[in-house]
């Protein structure tokens, strides 16, 4: 899938900007490719048990502030994901408030 978006990615931007003429709707396709790369990675993180670079400060401190220092994380987590569902809400009642449609009617 990677080399997949890259080729795909220099594609439109040899066209684009070597040869002037870009492909209709490759930039469309690309968004698609990085999202299906990216729900396949984090499975694969999943499956494995695998985590990102923050398991680099947990693992230098001392045992009895390891377990508060994930907790903490935890919950800065939840909130982040917590203040993204509350502004795709407010976004979604805008949208809905305006009656907006895509030009595909």
């Amino acid at each position: 899938m990677f080399i997949g978006l890259t080729l795909v990615g220099s594609l439109q931007i040899i066209n684009r900007h070597g040869l002037h003429l870009p492909i209709w709707n490759l930039e469309q396709l690309l968004p698609h490719i990085f999202i299906i790369l990216t729900f396949f990675g984090i499975g694969l993180m999943y499956r494995d048990r695998a985590t990102l670079a923050l398991e680099i400060l947990p693992s230098v401190l001392p045992p009895g502030i390891r377990r508060p220092f994930k907790v903490f994380l935890w919950l800065v987590t939840i909130a982040f994901l917590a203040l993204i569902a509350y502004a795709s809400i407010g976004v979604i009642l805008f949208q809905i408030e305006i009656n907006a449609v895509t030009n595909m009617s």
